[in-house]
Order: C-alpha cells, then structure tokens, then sequence
C-alpha cells in the first residue's frame, strides 16, 4: 500500500514570503545604488564645471598679462603665456600646440592688415620662431620650409616699415630654405623664393642702394622661368609687377629706358590683374602704375599727371581705408605727390587737393604704425605746405622728418632733405 504524502502549507506559505522579502530587499538595494551613482553623477558634473570655470578664468588673465606684454613689446613673454593658454585649453603634444600658435598668428597678421600695428609683427616674428624649434629641415622639410619663408615675409615687412636690420633676416630666412631645394626638385618654391628675395632688395634698393636693384632684376627674372603665364598665371602677374617696380625706380634715378620698362611690366600684370579676377591685385598694380606717370609728369610729361591721378584714383576703389587702410594711405601719399607738382606748376586747387591727401595718408601712416611712411609722408606734406605759403608749419613738418630720418641712420634720406632744406633757403 502506497503511503500518501501529506505537504505542509504553513511551510510553503513561509518560503514564499521569505522569497518575496528578499526580492524586495534587493529593488531596495538597487534604488539605493541608483540614488548614490546619480549623486556620483551630479558631484562629477559640477566638479566639471568648477574646473571649467577655473580654467576660463586662467585663460581670461593669461590673455589680458598677454595684451600688457605687447603694449610693453615684452614678445617673448607674450608667446610664453601663449604656450600656457594651450595647456589650458589640454593641448598636450607638440603638433597640437604648434597648430594653436599658429592659429594665434593668424589672428595677428589680421590685426596687422587691419590697424598697421608693429606689434602685431613683432608678436609674428616671435611666434614663428617659436614653432620653428620644433621643426628641422631633416625631420619635416616642407614644413620647415614654409615657416621659414613665412618668417622672411614678415620680416621683411618690418623692413618695410623701418626695421632695416629685419631686411637682412628675411634675406637669411629665403637663403635658408633655398639652401634645401633646387629649381630641379621643388620648382615652383624655388620660384616663389625668388620673387620674396626680389621683393627684399627690391625695397633696399628703393632706399638708395642701386646694387640691391639689379639684384632684384636678376632674381624676378629667376622666378619667371617658373612662373609663366600659362602654369601660374596669376603668380606670373605678380612678378610682372615686381619687376616694374625695380624698373621704376631706376627710372626715377635717370634711367628713361627703364620707364618704359615698368610700363611694359606693369601692363603685363595687368593682363592677368583684372579687378573682376584679383581686385586688390588690379588695385596694386593701378597704384603702381600711376607711380610711372608721376616719374613722367615730373619731367615735363603734363599730360602723364593726368593719367597718374587716374591711375591712382582707380586704385581707391579697392583700395579703400575700410578694406585696406595702410593701402590707402600708401595711394592717397601718392596722389598727394601728384597734385603737389601740378601745384608747383601753378595750380592753386591742386596744391589744396595735395595736402588733404597727405593728411588722409598721416590717419593711417601714424610715428606709431608705421614711422618710416609717417617720415616721408610728413616731409611731403612739409613741402606742399611751404609751397602753399603755410611756411612755418611746413618747416615743422619738415624738421620733425629730418630728425627721425637722422635718429634711424637712414643716411639716403637725410642728405635728401638737408638737400631739400637748403633749396628753401634753410639750415637743415
């Protein structure tokens, strides 16, 4: 006989509530657990936020001790404290933190188009060389290469503004790289090299030194067996009008030959400079134009005046004080240069119109921004003004010129004016 099994319902009840509570003590568990990783959550977060609070605020006084380094031209300062807004901002490696200074010259160079400051340049200068220590014509040719050309450029324009020791360091900075590469393996950067070095004794020669000249002659002429019209017809344009400019000047200095050089040059750019194609280019070359028929409107050529004053004006229609204010000064010194010829030549309004654009030019060519342009403007302003029966003031501005010419050494202007000077019957 089967004996019948009897099961204890008490005992099963218990079991099961026992079951029950430990599943309810584990969702209790488990909502505890929850609430403390959200607490965990919320505390990161604003952990977070006070250090990305802090971090701005570092960034925020770094940047204002930077802008009191430059106004002080404490540059190496200023690129130091630029180097810790990159480690602010988590910038580790070099690459990350040569790509943020580079981003920095960026925004200096703007600075520079805008306002003419050389600070702004100064700050360039130190940047680049600052990047450069990371980089060796070994380890990263190419970028090696651009940097040191970009440096040249730089300080050149330093050059340009009255920096005249700059000049031999962007003649260094060219040889450098052209140390490197060959016509035969990088053609086009050695033509582009070409042209910068033109550009530098280009401008020495401008200020009085006939060797720099015929250097820069050589040295476009260099390039434009690269640069030809059909491969690269806008740098072969710029060339063109490079090497115009080298001519005009030797045009000036008695060369008459050269003259028609330059006006040949210059409408070879133009072929390619249209205003639709390269607007700023068009207007470069527009100024520089109008620089050829000054040199012949001087020597008699009246109607050459006439077609300066187009050309120029031409010019100040891209060239605006808005767009590009250095620019404009530059056309409204020359056409300042213009009417005060035909000033001198008898015609009263011309020699108003002279002044005016003199002192539109000193808005922009201040001592500050730009003192060698500020100097020369000034000195043209002197003359007109003394010819437009202003003596004494033209005599202040005269004086003021010579005495900055005399403390920058820079000897081919100060026999110029003391030349100029004694014409008026003065003592320099």
């Amino acid at each position: 006989m089967v004996k019948k099994i009897k099961y204890d319902k008490q005992a099963i009840d218990l079991s099961a509530l026992q079951d029950f509570q430990k599943y309810a003590a584990l969702k209790q568990n488990e909502v505890s657990s929850s609430t403390l990783m959200e607490a965990l959550a919320r505390d990161e977060l604003e952990e977070y936020k006070r250090q990305a609070e802090r971090s701005l605020r570092r960034i925020g006084l770094l940047k204002e001790a930077i802008d009191i380094d430059i106004r002080a031209l404490k540059i190496e300062g200023a690129v130091a404290k630029w180097r810790l807004v990159a480690k602010e901002k988590g910038l580790i490696t070099d690459e990350e933190i040569s790509q943020f200074l580079l981003s920095k010259i960026g925004v200096y160079e703007d600075q520079d188009n805008y306002t003419g400051n050389i600070s702004a340049l100064l700050v360039i200068v130190a940047l680049y060389t600052e990047i450069l220590k990371g980089f060796s014509s070994v380890k990263a040719p190419e970028i090696w290469a651009q940097l040191q050309n970009n440096l040249g450029v730089i300080y050149q324009t330093l050059g340009e503004r009255g920096e005249d020791e700059s000049f031999e360091k962007a003649i260094t900075a060219y040889e450098n790289v052209l140390g490197e590469i060959s016509r035969k393996n990088d053609p086009s950067n050695w033509a582009m090299l070409q042209n910068n070095l033109g550009n530098v004794y280009r401008v020495q020669g401008e200020r009085g030194d006939d060797v720099m000249l015929t250097r820069a002659i050589a040295v476009y002429k260099n390039a434009l067996k690269e640069y030809t019209r059909r491969n690269f017809p806008m740098k072969w344009a710029a060339t063109q009008n490079n090497l115009g400019g080298v001519y005009r000047v030797l045009g000036e200095r008695g060369d008459d030959e050269a003259l028609t050089k330059a006006v040949i040059a210059y409408g070879s750019a133009l072929k390619e400079r249209t205003r639709e194609k390269a607007p700023m280019g068009w207007a470069a070359t527009q100024n520089n134009v109008g620089n050829v028929y000054q040199v012949l409107g001087q020597r008699g050529d009246h109607e050459a005046l006439a077609k300066a004053v187009s050309a120029y004006e031409n010019a100040l229609k891209e060239r605006t004080r808005e767009k590009a204010p250095m620019d404009w000064a530059m056309t409204q010194n020359n056409l300042g240069v213009v009417y005060g010829v035909l000033g001198e030549r008898g015609d009263a309004e011309a020699l108003t119109k002279a002044v005016k654009a003199y002192e539109n030019a000193l808005m922009e060519y201040t001592r500050e921004k730009a003192p060698m342009d500020w100097a020369l403007t000034t000195q043209n302003l002197g003359f007109v003004l003394w010819f437009n029966n202003d003596k004494q003031a033209g005599e202040v501005c005269l004086r003021a010129a010579l005495a900055y010419f005399r403390t920058v050494e820079a000897s081919y202007y100060v026999s110029t004016l003391e030349a100029g000077l004694r014409s008026l019957g003065l003592e320099p």
